[in-house]
C-alpha cells in the first residue's frame, strides 16, 4: 500500500513537474527582454572574464556567478531569442528538489512552483534571481545533515553569496548561525581543521565579492549604497508586498503585522523553535528598509519565507488545529500569487513586454542597422542582443552595453543623425533632443511595450524610432 501511495505521488510530482517547464517555455517563447536582462547578456558576450572582474561589475553590483552561467549557454550557441531557457532550467531544478527531496505538503509543493515570483519573476525574466529558489531548496534539502556533510552545506551558501546582494545578506546570516551552532556543539575542539577550513573558504568568497563589487570612482549611483532611515511600519509593508498584497493601506498594514506573528505561532509546535524564522526574515525586512530596493526583489522574502517553513516542517510543524491555520493561510497566499502569475502571463503571452525584439525587427528588414543609429539613456541598450555588434554610434568606449559612468547631462551632440532611438518611458528635458529629431526631417515610429508586474502595469519599456526621411524608401 505504501509503494502504490508513493508511486501515485511520483506521479503527480513528475505531472506538476512537466506542466511547470510546459507553461514556463509557452511564456518565455513569448516573453521579449527587456534593458536589464540584455545587460547581463551583452556583459557575457563581449567581455571576457578578467574583464568583468576587474572592471565591469564595479559598475553592475552583481556577483561573477549569473555571468560565467551565461557565458556557457553563449558558448554553446543558444540564441538570445531563447534566453528564457536559461532561468527556466534553473527554476525546474529547483521544482524537482522541492516535489522529491524536501518534506513539506503535497497541496502546497506541486502549486508553490507557480506562485508569482517563482514562476514569473524568476522565471520567464532571465536574470540571476532565477538561482536563489533552485539554491535554497538544495539548501534545505541537506540543512538536517549539514554537521555531518559541512562542505556540500558550504556549497550552497557560497552559491547564496554570488547570487545578488540580498542573497548575500541570507549567506551571512546563515552562516553565523552556523557559526553559533559549532560553537554550541563544541565543534572547534572536536574538528578544528574542519571549521577552520569551513569559514576560511567562506571568508575567501567574501573578500573576492569586495575586490569585484567595490564600486568604481566614477559610479554615479553610490547614494543608493548609503543607509536610509529605519521605519518599522515599511518593515510590514514590504512583508505585505512580498507575500500577498499589491499597494498598501491602513487595512493591509495591519494584516501584514498580523500575518507576520500568526504564521510562526501556528506552524511551529514549540514558539521558541521559531527563532529561525524570525531571524532571517526579520534581518531581511529590515535590509531592505535601509537600502535600495525594486518591486521584483520583494521575492527573494517570499522565498527565505518558504525555506524557513521547509526547514522546520518536518521535526517542527503542528499537526493540531492550529497547523490546519497555518495551512489554510499559506494557501490563500499562494493562491493570491497564482493569480499574478496568471494574469502576467497572459499579459506577456498577448503583449509586448518590451519593444526591443520589435524594433530589431524593424531595423534588420529595412537594413537600417546598417545606418548610423544614435541612442539616448539606457533603455535602447534591450535592441543591442539582437545583433552581433554594437548597433549605436554614441555608444561610450563603442560597447554593446550600457556604462554607468558619471557624465554630464546626456545630449545628443550630434546634428542631423540617420536614425534615433529613446525609450518613450525616458522624460525629454533635453532641449537639444527636440531641436535635432523632432521637426519635418524625420519619420517617428512607436513600438509598444509595456512592464508588468503582478496584476497591473508598472511602466513603459515603448522605444520611439526616429528615421531621416531620406533613408526611407
Amino acid at each position: 500500500m505504501e509503494i502504490l501511495k508513493n508511486n501515485k505521488n511520483t506521479i503527480i510530482y513528475l505531472i506538476f513537474l512537466v506542466l511547470f517547464i510546459i507553461c514556463g517555455y509557452f511564456v518565455g517563447i513569448n516573453h521579449e527582454s527587456w534593458a536589464d536582462e540584455a545587460q547581463h547578456w551583452l556583459l557575457a558576450r563581449d567581455c571576457g572574464i578578467l574583464e568583468l572582474i576587474n572592471q565591469r561589475l564595479k559598475y553592475e553590483g552583481h556577483p561573477l556567478l549569473w555571468y560565467l552561467i551565461l557565458k556557457v549557454f553563449i558558448f554553446f550557441k543558444l540564441p538570445y531569442e531563447k534566453f528564457f531557457i536559461i532561468p527556466l532550467i534553473f527554476s525546474s531544478i529547483g521544482v524537482y528538489i522541492l516535489f522529491f527531496k524536501i518534506k513539506f505538503p503535497m497541496i502546497l509543493k506541486i502549486f508553490t512552483p507557480f506562485t508569482y515570483y517563482i514562476f514569473y519573476q524568476y522565471s520567464i525574466i532571465s536574470r540571476s534571481y532565477c538561482l536563489i529558489f533552485p539554491t535554497l531548496t538544495l539548501t534545505a534539502w541537506f540543512w538536517k545533515d549539514r554537521f555531518y556533510h559541512p562542505f556540500r552545506y558550504l556549497t550552497c551558501l557560497i552559491l547564496l553569496f554570488n547570487i545578488c546582494f540580498y542573497t548575500q545578506v541570507l549567506a551571512v546570516c546563515l552562516i553565523l548561525y552556523y557559526f553559533y551552532e559549532a560553537i554550541k556543539r563544541e565543534y572547534f575542539k572536536t574538528k578544528t581543521p574542519e571549521m577552520i577550513l569551513f569559514f576560511s573558504i567562506f571568508a575567501f568568497f567574501v573578500l573576492l565579492n569586495l575586490y569585484i563589487l567595490h564600486p568604481a570612482s566614477d559610479f554615479p549611483f553610490k547614494a543608493y549604497c548609503h543607509f536610509r532611515s529605519f521605519e518599522i511600519e515599511k518593515v510590514f509593508n514590504i512583508f505585505a508586498l512580498s507575500a500577498f498584497a499589491t499597494k498598501i493601506s491602513l487595512p493591509i498594514t495591519i494584516l501584514s503585522i498580523f500575518l507576520y506573528f500568526v504564521l510562526p505561532i501556528t506552524f511551529y509546535k514549540n514558539f521558541g523553535n521559531s527563532f529561525l524564522y524570525f531571524y532571517l526574515v526579520t534581518i531581511q525586512l529590515i535590509v531592505y528598509t535601509l537600502f535600495y530596493y525594486q518591486d521584483w526583489h520583494f521575492g527573494i522574502i517570499f522565498l527565505i519565507l518558504m525555506f524557513t517553513f521547509w526547514l522546520g516542517y518536518e521535526s517542527n510543524f503542528k499537526t493540531d488545529k492550529k497547523g490546519k491555520i497555518f495551512l489554510v493561510i499559506l494557501t490563500m497566499i499562494i493562491g493570491i500569487q497564482i493569480n499574478w502569475t496568471v494574469i502576467s502571463s497572459i499579459y506577456d503571452i498577448k503583449n509586448p513586454y518590451c519593444a526591443s525584439k520589435n524594433v530589431a525587427g524593424f531595423l534588420k528588414e529595412n537594413n537600417y542597422d546598417k545606418n548610423k543609429i544614435y541612442m539616448l539613456g539606457y533603455r535602447p541598450i534591450a535592441i543591442n542582443p539582437y545583433f552581433d555588434k554594437n548597433l549605436y554610434q554614441n555608444s561610450t568606449q563603442n560597447k554593446s552595453f550600457y556604462i554607468w559612468q558619471k557624465r554630464p547631462n546626456e545630449k545628443l551632440k550630434i546634428s542631423n543623425p540617420e536614425i534615433f532611438i529613446v525609450a518613450k518611458q525616458r522624460r525629454f528635458d533635453d532641449e537639444t533632443f527636440f531641436e535635432v529629431v523632432e521637426n519635418d526631417n524625420y519619420k517617428k515610429y512607436n513600438f509598444e511595450g509595456n512592464m508588468v508586474f503582478k496584476n497591473n502595469i508598472r511602466e513603459s519599456n515603448a522605444f520611439f524610432v526616429y528615421v531621416r526621411k531620406d533613408l526611407i524608401k
